[in-house]
């Protein structure tokens, strides 16, 4: 056999034990238990780096070299019997950290009909003479007392708490997420387009107060100048109550059934709103009431209704479709829209659907949008209390009566179920669970006289502040800047093989190989610095998609080759960390095998040294020439690269260089190199989320289990603890 041939047997019998070491690294570091002990040399100990700060979400990289000793020049006529190593780079991306949003835009959608605490008693048909026998019987109405002096049954201080603390409640929010900057919009609404609503031109069903949004030190003024200005006059008979509670605001109106799903389609698709793409968007529902949509209509006939001739409207169940309504920027909400599931059959008809389709959301940071829930302890979310009129005892009503109770559970599991379909979080009565099992944490505080209520509630402000910003559908670790992430430079005598063979691995947080395409690109890109040529990988061979995620793993592996002394061990690769110093290596004119990203954490280019592997490198018995060794092939492309500032040993485990990601971002594209500017998307408190569909291949988007689901077998069962 020729020793060509026999070279080549050698070598592919050495490349499937070496291979074996490169699915056996990558099994490592992706089930988080270090790095394969190979390519370290046992004298040194070198540990594994350690992060860079807590907020810098570090890979975990390792080198090794399989065998660990090979001949010098090539040949395999020595005691170690090979010719070349098989060296294998790897990087692991952090499993887990710290995520947060770095921006993102909040909207209050606030419903102020009664029992929120937007109740007008000197409204006439408040009074007694329109009662009944089915009014609130705690109210005092202004009809026979001036000044009014109680308010409804279990009538909530939301409306006076929210205008009044409207700022703290903002810094509250932005405390609460130090790490994002958090900017806020608002949207009131009430009175629904319902069948007992004959003053259809009376409500507003969609009223924006603060269309720009703006930061939480500016939103209490912005409150007081647009919604308390114009909303909140005070009352019918004379404006007292002033900033508190608005004229005409009665129990004629829809307070059972709301225009929600109106206010929320407006507010999603941001009709007079300043939505920017360069933000999350997510949205406060703030306030009682069930949505008009099949499995929660709400029973009238046993509410404190006070609408004359009741006995007209009877059936007495609200409304299960929404009207169509006309938005002043041209949208048009389609009839009978959906909640958390269609009920026209086009799947994207309801307001969770539409989070995850409408432009304002597929297009904005999160690629989709949250809906927050906030809903009061009040005398219709209670279905015990007094507010329940004992005159419908006969049939299902009074406190208590299985029609109250369905009543509110209804509108307490529709916010439960929109939150948990759009991946918010949810609040509300302490006595109320929700299917998933969360209770909710609210307590009743009293709304206090109508001229003078109530302004604080420490449940609320709570509540508030805990306000979640939606699970994040991808978490980036890294992006590509204006060269390759990951460098290999050899260091000394050894050098890439003059066939090399590379090869790569790229495998996904749960496990799958990552490849097709430009995806895990093998060939790398050939550079040259001032002393040394060494090569260059990315993640991918798109611009787009040179992103890694929370547990990605890149590995790649190539055949090197010693063409001279010294012959004793010797660094495989040009580095910079403390192992590296302590094993004779470093830098080779300002150049070493690194990472080089931008982290999601900051806007600065993070440089990241490669650990030290080692080769013992064995002279050939006296008398054996050296074999004349072909020479590598050349390059197919050349790239002169700046090296980076000098390095002065002894040297950090990784070094940072900070450079502006808008300079990285803004430079003209290299050949052979990729420009990305940094995408920071984290997520504060909730898991994480599986990586976004639309960032090359990855898992795809989590679906809402409530999705397709229709009518009332759409509905788990909330409970009244």
């Amino acid at each position: 056999m020729s020793s060509s041939a026999l070279r080549s047997r050698l070598r592919a019998a050495r490349l499937g034990a070496a291979m074996a070491v490169v699915l056996a690294a990558v099994a490592l570091l992706g089930a988080g238990r270090g790095v394969p002990s190979s390519g370290w040399s046992a004298s040194q100990g070198t540990p594994t780096p350690s992060p860079l700060t807590p907020s810098t979400p570090e890979f975990a990289l390792s080198v090794s070299a399989q065998p660990t000793a090979i001949c010098a020049f090539g040949s395999s006529d020595c005691s170690a019997d090979a010719g070349e190593s098989r060296v294998t780079l790897a990087a692991q991306a952090p499993s887990t950290g710290e995520q947060t949003w770095p921006a993102v835009q909040l909207a209050f959608v606030i419903n102020t009909a009664a029992y929120n605490g937007d109740w007008d008693p000197s409204y006439a048909q408040n009074s007694s003479s329109f009662l009944l026998n089915q009014a609130d019987p705690c109210a005092d109405t202004g009809f026979f007392t001036s000044p009014p002096a109680s308010p409804l049954c279990e009538e909530s201080n939301l409306i006076p708490f929210f205008v009044s603390n409207a700022e703290s409640i903002a810094t509250g929010i932005a405390s609460a997420n130090p790490n994002t900057q958090v900017t806020f919009a608002l949207v009131d609404y009430f009175a629904a387009w319902d069948q007992f609503d004959d003053e259809t031109d009376d409500g507003q069903h969609y009223d924006v107060d603060i269309s720009s949004f703006v930061p939480a030190s500016q939103f209490g003024a912005e409150v007081q100048s647009t919604f308390v200005a114009t909303q909140l006059t005070g009352m019918f008979d004379g404006g007292a109550g002033r900033g508190f509670i608005g004229s005409d605001r009665g129990l004629d109106d829809d307070f059972l059934a709301t225009d929600a799903i109106t206010a929320l389609y407006g507010t999603v698709v941001g009709s007079g709103l300043s939505w920017s793409n360069t933000t999350h968007h997510v949205i406060a529902l703030v306030g009682d009431g069930a949505p008009e949509a099949n499995g929660f209509q709400e029973d009238y006939c046993v509410a404190p209704f006070t609408f004359n001739d009741l006995a007209e409207h009877i059936p007495c169940d609200s409304s299960d479709c929404e009207p169509s309504y006309h938005f002043p920027s041209g949208v048009s909400s389609p009839q009978c829209e959906g909640w958390t599931s269609s009920q026209d059959g086009n799947p994207d008809d309801s307001i969770a659907a539409l989070t995850r389709t409408t432009p304002t959301c597929t297009q904005s940071l999160g690629r989709e949008c949250t809906i927050d829930v906030i809903t009061p302890y009040d005398g219709i979310t209670d279905p015990f209390s007094l507010a329940w009129p004992t005159e419908a005892k006969d049939w299902g009503g009074s406190p208590g009566g299985p029609d109250v109770l369905a009543n509110s559970d209804r509108m307490l599991l529709a916010s439960c179920e929109l939150a948990a379909a759009t991946g918010g979080s949810w609040d509300g009565p302490t006595f109320y669970r929700c299917p998933s099992g969360q209770s909710g944490t609210l307590q009743y505080v009293p709304h206090g006289s109508p001229e003078n209520p109530v302004t604080s509630n420490p449940n609320l402000q709570s509540a508030f502040a805990q306000l979640g910003f939606g699970s994040v559908r991808y978490s980036l670790v890294a992006t590509g800047a204006s060269e390759p992430i990951f460098t290999f430079a050899p260091y000394g005598n050894i050098q890439i093989a003059p066939e090399p063979d590379f090869q790569s691995v790229c495998t996904l947080a749960d496990g799958q190989f990552w490849v097709g395409g430009e995806k895990c690109p093998a060939v790398p890109v050939n550079l040259t610095g001032q002393q040394v040529r060494y090569w260059g990988w990315n993640w991918s061979g798109n611009i787009s998609q040179n992103t890694l995620s929370l547990g990605d793993t890149w590995s790649v592996s190539f055949w090197v080759d010693a063409v001279g002394p010294p012959y004793s061990l010797v660094p495989v690769d040009a580095c910079v960390t403390q192992g590296c110093a302590g094993g004779g290596s470093g830098p080779v004119g300002g150049i070493f095998s690194a990472a080089t990203y931008v982290p999601d954490t900051n806007s600065s280019l993070t440089v990241q040294s490669f650990p030290l592997a080692s080769l013992e490198v064995v002279a050939l018995p006296r008398g054996i020439p050296p074999p004349t060794l072909p020479p590598p092939a050349p390059p197919a492309e050349v790239v002169p690269a700046p090296p980076p500032p000098p390095i002065a040993a002894p040297l950090p485990v990784a070094v940072v260089a900070q450079v502006p990601v808008e300079v990285v971002a803004g430079q003209a594209t290299v050949a052979g190199f990729l420009i990305g500017a940094a995408v920071s998307v984290n997520l504060k408190n909730p898991p994480i989320a599986q990586a976004v569909a639309a960032l090359s291949g990855k898992s795809p988007s989590r679906k809402s289990r409530f999705e397709g689901v229709e009518g009332n077998s759409a509905h788990s069962v909330g409970r009244f603890i």
